[in-house]
């Protein structure tokens, strides 16, 4: 980075594009992947109006720009919001992705599976609708093992890795029982107490997800309740935190995490050391909660509805607001629909009035405010929308994308300052977050619940083939 805004990438020599025996594989030859590649991807992010980059950061997309400026270097630069461009264009922002060339210009895209051709270490050779996914080693994967007695070693280990596709919970839980699955993801406290409760030889990790549900509002419509700020606390007054983690997640959840929670460590401030006022908000209180309405000008409460995507779960969880809510006068109506209409309307944030969805809490995505700031498809409050029309983000924001770079201390102190006023201001009502589990075998070696990512830790898993037997 020779100044701000200024990326220049050396590329990688060595990575080869995966021989998939398939016409898409063929095409590419086992070629190697170099900067030509690296500037075509760019551009199709950039110049395609249906790209996550196009729809999330249009501003970011359209005064980007990329040039190859060397055999294997490429030159990005971010005239605006250089963070935000940086973890978008250079970091990838979970989206960007190095394409085929020579597959896209014949195919015209990779909907089709049969044209999925990487440089990753694990070939996509099988995919059965409904039922599994399967991946066999790619014998030309540039990685090593980095670290422990395998350090140095050509990874992956295993040579087939197969997901099943099984929707039906107890289905999956079945088969991590007997054996059929390795490990599991996404295990909830109940279904964690069943299973270790009666295989005493599971590990386990728990963690809290880096997808906290939150209720979001219309707050850029003048006629609707949401714009006053005394409204907003009410509704966080009425809502009882501690029941919620209590009964709903048998006390296994925390109501702390939001805007960020602790397993962000760098960003994380704890409730107890905020303002009285703002912990105040976090007590149930539905005389306090009344009251507020009140000296708004809703002495009767209003209606209003909340969106949601189908499912059993989120709509039970609604269910439990809707009811506290309704001890104050706030009559909510469920506004379930199907998880397509649902990501249309959420991503156009064209909800009715209110809206059930998880927020990305990574480090990184957090330091460019994408619930906080502008058009983001994750600002569903509409707050400081346009950019700069709350002073006091937008400040903090300008100082992030400042330091960063330069002053890592004032950029996260710019951050902190943040959690007071964006929690006293209740923009968001959060729901607490219940710790998950991922759960395995003890044959599944180099297994340490790792869950993050884009699943690059899969490479480096190995089956202790004689202890799988052992155990029966």
């Amino acid at each position: 980075m020779p100044e701000p805004g200024v990326w220049v990438l050396q590329i990688r020599q060595g990575v080869r594009w995966q021989k998939v025996n398939s016409d898409a594989g063929r095409l590419m030859g086992g070629r190697e992947m170099n900067a030509d590649d690296v500037v075509f991807s760019f551009k199709r992010q950039q110049d395609s109006p249906n790209s996550w980059l196009v729809a999330s950061q249009p501003r970011v997309a359209k005064e980007s720009s990329i040039e190859k400026t060397g055999a294997w270097e490429v030159t990005i630069r971010t005239p605006v919001d250089h963070w935000t461009s940086f973890l978008w264009l250079v970091h990838g922002a979970g989206s960007f992705r190095v394409y085929p060339r020579e597959v896209v210009t014949k195919y015209g895209n990779l909907a089709d599976w049969r044209n999925q051709v990487g440089t990753g270490p694990f070939m996509l050779i099988d995919y059965v609708p409904d039922s599994s996914i399967t991946y066999v080693k790619n014998p030309d994967s540039w990685e090593t093992d980095l670290v422990g007695p395998g350090k140095g070693n050509k990874v992956p280990y295993i040579d087939t890795f197969k997901q099943l596709i099984i929707p039906d919970l107890s289905t999956r839980l079945a088969a991590l029982r007997t054996g059929r699955f390795d490990f599991l993801t996404d295990i909830v406290y109940e279904d964690w107490q069943s299973l270790t409760g009666t295989n005493k030889d599971l590990q386990y990790l728990s963690y809290m997800t880096n997808q906290p549900w939150v209720i979001g509002m219309r707050r850029d419509d003048p006629a609707k309740p949401f714009n006053n700020v005394k409204v907003r606390q009410a509704l966080m007054l009425a809502t009882d935190f501690e029941s919620i983690k209590n009964d709903l997640f048998k006390g296994q959840a925390d109501a702390d995490i939001y805007p960020v929670n602790e397993q962000v460590s760098a960003l994380f401030q704890p409730l107890s050391e905020m303002p009285q006022a703002v912990q105040d908000l976090f007590k149930y209180n539905p005389d306090r909660a009344k009251q507020l309405l009140e000296e708004a000008g809703y002495p009767n409460g209003f209606k209003a509805s909340i969106l949601v995507a189908n499912s059993a779960e989120r709509v039970d969880e609604l269910s439990v607001f809707k009811q506290m809510w309704s001890q104050v006068g706030i009559d909510v109506s469920i506004d379930v629909r199907e998880p397509a209409v649902f990501t249309g309307i959420a991503f156009a944030r064209s909800h009715q009035d209110m809206i059930y969805r998880s927020m990305f809490q990574t480090f990184s995505i957090q330091l460019f405010l994408s619930g906080l700031r502008g058009t983001s498809t994750f600002n569903s409050s509409y707050v400081n929308d346009p950019a700069g029309n709350d002073p006091y983000i937008e400040q903090r924001y300008q100082d992030l994308q400042t330091y960063i770079f330069t002053d890592t201390p004032k950029a996260y102190k710019a951050y902190q300052e943040l959690k007071p006023y964006v929690l006293e201001q209740a923009f968001y009502i959060p729901r607490p977050t219940p710790f998950t589990y991922t759960i395995w075998w003890p044959w599944l070696k180099n297994s340490y619940g790792q869950g993050l990512g884009q699943g690059e830790w899969l490479q480096y898993y190995w089956i202790d083939q004689d202890l799988k037997r052992a155990m029966g």
